[in-house]
């Protein structure tokens, strides 16, 4: 789980960004380079990902071993304060905000004329965006594709489970 704290910096760092050029806001107001300097640092997105199946198979370890542990995600799963996610769901989040990313992108350069001085970035941006939302696809089909080999293997008498 050691990324997140990466994570929750880099997008502080982005936000409190995106506020200073709202604040100056004008017609030839650019946040183009935000985004690039955001996605200069897309590696932390990447080591996340690449943990997130080791992260689940360290709460089913903890699930299973730990009643504690057990009895909070009993507690807390889908409800109110998790935004109706299991904990796998809420580990998901920050894929999901790369879509988000790559729609809003989209449309701003859709709507940027192509001699605004921010268009640049934002084309760049937006490329590098979907570059990762394309390895979150492929990391996700992937992880389909060993659970449903590892239900598989359950369902074989006296199988044993796959360890990765």
């Amino acid at each position: 789980f050691s990324p997140v704290t990466g994570l929750v910096q880099l997008n502080r760092v982005f936000q409190a960004d995106l506020q200073v050029r709202l604040q100056q806001w004008g017609a030839e107001q650019c946040v183009g380079d935000v985004f690039v300097k955001l996605c200069s640092n897309l590696s932390i997105y990447t080591n996340y990902l690449n943990n997130y199946s080791t992260a689940l198979r360290t709460i089913d370890k903890c699930r299973e071993a730990k009643p504690a542990f057990r009895a909070f995600l009993k507690r807390m799963d889908r409800t109110l304060s998790s935004h109706m996610l299991s904990l796998q769901e809420l580990l998901l989040c920050p894929a999901w905000r790369i879509q988000e990313y790559v729609t809003l992108l989209q449309a701003l350069c859709v709507n940027t004329q192509p001699h605004h001085p921010d268009h640049a970035h934002l084309s760049s941006a937006l490329n590098t965006m979907q570059e990762l939302r394309l390895f979150i696809q492929k990391l996700k089909r992937n992880l389909e594709a060993d659970r449903l080999l590892e239900e598989t293997q359950q369902m074989v008498l006296g199988c044993p489970v796959r360890s990765t």
